[in-house]
């Protein structure tokens, strides 16, 4: 193995090849096409490639010697210019590490695991078939019959413990003065890395491919081979002043590639999207040929150049969030449209944030109100359970009230004085029945309302307003839908169900940002509708003045109108329609506003230099203030995407935290 040495082919390199200059390059094919001959041919992606790589350099090295014999003047040619018994071989680095994949650290480094921390990198030596076959799979059958040969050999184990016990005994000069010797005896060397699953980006910018190799080598050919998101990259690094057409040995892989593909679809009689060749079981489709990757079930992933609503939910809850989202903001975008639903003004919201400490009516000072009256009048009994039923009976000379409450909403009261009896009766229709008896009851009556009326103005509880009457609303809402009563209801639904079977005509779609704890709902703006801002500002005020529970699985609810790669130019070029649209140059009334800056799984942007980008886009009438802003820039960092909203009185409807409007 130190002395034998290979054939003197065009691809071998002269004394001095590893001191000259290398060049690199690389050819793209597609990864699906490589597992569909794979999964056919029942063989690893190794013996693949090796078979692959065999194919082409024999037709390469055979155009070479069909050239060289037509410049010694030769009028001859032949189909297979190939000397007989060509000795090439490639070397071959691989990892002797008996665990595949990745475990945790603890397993790793325990004592007696059979996974131990590091890899164990090993050196054989491949030969390889060079010839001209008929058939393209011959190749594929010789790679794969060498490979197991190898397995089964203590090749690679003697060649790590010699290696091991050399570094110990002699150290890593002579080691690496036998490796190289090794290594300058064989033709060309090859390697195959696993590279990521899906597409990653540097600096917010997606990475297109991935192309690896090395630099001084003992060969004048160096074979590396590289996946990344459903892609194969293959690497020459190569001598010019020995192989100075590179791109001939890339045409021959390709060429290679699509023969045995052909071969197999019409021996085995193979559809283009089937990925095994074991006809008689039907196994689930991963692959697709053709560079298109397989469909992803579930929703879309987020990209740039969207607009929506972006949600805050608990993790592990996106999915109940999304669908909870669907239905929040497709209600209030009918108030929006129809008009309908409650009007309620931002000013008149309480102007500071809200978290403030609420003092319900049943709190100690009531308690300590009601003890001076029991001293002064008599006892007082309250009992309260889970049907919301109360009685309150009192001691004095003849008086007895009852009070009952149950969920019908009906009230009796009774009074006994000296002379007088009152009754009134609630029901579900609002009728009210009152009968009095004495001439002190009324007066009693009011003095106790106003007394209430006092304890909630100390304590700060705003009641809601109260509910209109059941004729006024209907009246309102016949008058408010009169277009709609047009078409009947039957139409309306069958055109509501074309729309949502169309996933292109549907206005609203959730999206995947790809984090924990995060939802994105997509919408699709048509002319006339409201913007994501006017739908959110809706909701909150909403949410804000009747406290009615809206949501389980929402947390915060920012409407978002720009979306691009979180770069400062992008940033500025989207910003550019908010900036007219809610900062004018000209105008009268100058808005102070915020910029509120958060990064998720996103750690290579600078803070700082985002907020500036957004703060300078903002024209001069308009100015900068953190503690009370008028206008919030909302933008969203999340994985590759910024997301850019405007809002307002950010803090005072608690951050637009759903769950927190509505249970203050």
């Amino acid at each position: 193995m130190l002395f034998l040495k290979d054939t003197k082919t065009p691809l071998t390199g002269g004394a001095n090849v590893g001191t000259n200059p290398k060049r690199f390059y690389h050819r793209i094919v597609s990864l699906d096409d490589i597992k569909l001959i794979k999964n056919a041919m029942n063989m690893t992606i190794n013996d693949v490639l090796i078979g692959i790589t065999q194919a082409s350099l024999s037709r390469y090295m055979n155009q070479q010697y069909e050239d060289k014999k037509n410049e010694d003047g030769a009028l001859t040619s032949y189909p297979n210019n190939l000397p007989s018994g060509i000795r090439f071989r490639a070397g071959c680095t691989i990892n002797l590490r008996s665990d595949i994949g990745f475990k945790p650290l603890a397993e790793m480094m325990a004592k007696d695991s059979k996974c131990r921390w590091g890899n164990y990198f090993s050196f054989i030596v491949l030969p390889f078939s060079i010839g001209l076959q008929t058939d393209p799979l011959e190749y594929l059958r010789i790679s794969k019959a060498m490979m197991v040969r190898k397995k089964h050999s203590y090749h690679a184990s003697i060649a790590y413990l010699t290696i091991k016990i050399g570094l110990k005994l002699f150290g890593p000069k002579v080691v690496g003065t036998l490796y190289n010797r090794h290594t300058r005896n064989v033709t060309t060397c090859i390697s195959n890395v696993l590279g990521p699953l899906e597409e990653i980006s540097f600096c917010g910018h997606p990475i297109a491919y991935i192309a690896g190799s090395g630099y001084g080598h003992s060969q004048a050919l160096l074979v590396h081979f590289i996946s990344y998101a459903g892609k194969m990259a293959i690497t020459l690094g190569f001598d010019p002043t020995v192989i100075p057409d590179p791109h001939k040995i890339c045409d021959e892989m390709e060429e290679s590639l699509r023969a045995m593909k052909a071969v197999l679809r019409k021996n085995l009689s193979l559809s283009p999207t089937m990925t095994t060749g074991d006809q008689s079981k039907k196994r689930k489709q991963r692959y697709l040929p053709q560079n298109r990757p397989a469909k992803k079930k579930g929703a879309y992933p987020l990209k740039p150049g969207v607009q929506g609503f972006f949600i805050s939910c608990d993790g592990g809850r996106e999915h109940q969030a999304s669908q909870e989202a669907l239905n929040v903001i497709d209600s209030f975008f009918e108030e929006l449209v129809q008009g309908t639903g409650s009007k309620v003004s931002i000013s008149g919201l309480i102007e500071k944030p809200i978290n403030k400490k609420v003092t319900f009516s049943y709190s100690d000072d009531e308690d300590e109100d009601e003890e001076e009256d029991e001293s002064n009048n008599g006892e007082e009994k309250e009992n309260k359970g889970d049907g919301d039923k109360t009685e309150v009976t009192k001691g004095g000379d003849n008086d007895e009230v009852e009070e009952k409450k149950g969920d019908e909403d009906k009230t009796e009261v009774t009074e006994g004085g000296n002379n007088g009896e009152e009754e009134e009766k609630k029901g579900d229709g609002d009728k009210t029945e009152v009968s009095e008896g004495g001439n002190n009851q009324v007066a009693e009556k009011e003095t106790a309302k106003d007394e209430e009326d006092e304890e909630k103005q100390k304590n700060g509880v705003e009641e809601p307003p109260r509910k209109k009457a059941c004729v006024e609303g209907e009246n309102a809402s016949a008058k408010a839908n009169e277009k709609y009563v047009e078409k009947s209801i039957d139409k309306l639904i069958d055109a509501e169900l074309k729309e949502l079977g169309d996933k292109s005509k549907r206005r609203f779609m959730k999206l995947d940002p790809g984090c924990n704890g995060l939802a994105f709902i997509q919408m699709k703006r048509r002319d006339g509708d409201p913007s994501p801002k006017d739908i959110v500002q809706h909701a909150m005020t909403s949410a804000a003045a009747t406290k009615k529970h809206m949501s389980r699985f929402i947390l915060r609810l920012v409407p978002i109108e720009a979306s691009c790669y979180p770069s400062e130019e992008e940033i500025s070029r989207a910003i550019k329609p908010l900036v007219e649209q809610y900062f004018p140059i000209e105008t009268d009334n100058p808005q102070k506003f915020a910029v509120l800056y958060s990064a998720r799984a996103n750690t290579g942007l600078d803070r700082m230099k985002i907020i500036n980008t957004v703060a300078k886009s903002i024209p001069a009438p308009h100015k900068v203030d953190l503690s009370n802003p008028e206008m919030s820039i909302v933008v969203e960092i999340v994985k590759t995407v910024c997301l850019i909203g405007v809002v307002e009185k950010y803090k005072e409807l608690a951050k637009y935290n759903l769950k927190q409007l509505t249970s203050t």
